[in-house]
């Protein structure tokens, strides 16, 4: 059974996140690189993409887009079971003002570009980091009441810390070839 009479306690308005994507290449692999900088004057708990959070399964939604037409769509790599793994201590990452965290990394073949993506052409892509969703979906599971009573004890502190919002990278243009263009 869900908590519903919680909710996530707002941190200070003046903590706010940069989102930046950025494009490497790792072992001859273009990689994605989303990371946060924390442009307020205290610290902050960011807690990187985890077991859902990069379908919007659970909180935080931290997930790569793709543009499609004028809708960005989040990359999907196949299907995925319903349940998550359950929200621990050490997933919080505390960081300083002006410090940052790496949210998320994403590496692509061609192959997996024309199946994520879709068509070959230019294409957009960007990251999305986003707080708001109730503490009963950041919890994860499914866990016994009693127990997910007890994680949310445990992890609201932590919770609290946590600046809420909806944070978007600025977007990156890739171009996707078919194998036989490259």
């Amino acid at each position: 059974m869900l908590l519903t009479s919680l909710a996530l306690a707002l941190a200070p308005n003046q903590s706010t996140l940069d989102i930046k994507l950025s494009r490497t290449i790792e072992n001859k692999e273009e990689v994605f690189v989303a990371a946060a900088t924390n442009i307020s004057s205290q610290d902050v708990a960011l807690v990187p993409q985890i077991d859902g959070s990069e379908t919007g399964m659970r909180g935080p939604v931290a997930q790569f887009q793709v543009k499609v037409g004028n809708d960005w769509k989040a990359f999907e790599f196949g299907p995925r079971c319903g349940n998550t793994n359950p929200l621990e201590k050490d997933y919080f990452k505390m960081v300083q003002p002006n410090g940052s965290q790496i949210l998320a990394k994403m590496s692509l073949t061609s192959g997996m570009y024309l199946g994520a993506i879709g068509n070959p052409g230019k294409h957009q892509i960007r990251f999305v980091y986003d707080t708001t969703m109730p503490l009963e979906r950041w919890i994860g599971g499914p866990l016994p009441e009693d127990l997910q009573q007890q994680r949310v004890s445990e992890l609201k502190s932590l919770l609290d810390r946590v600046p809420k919002g909806r944070y978007i990278s600025n977007a990156i243009t890739v171009q996707v070839r078919r194998a036989r263009e490259s």
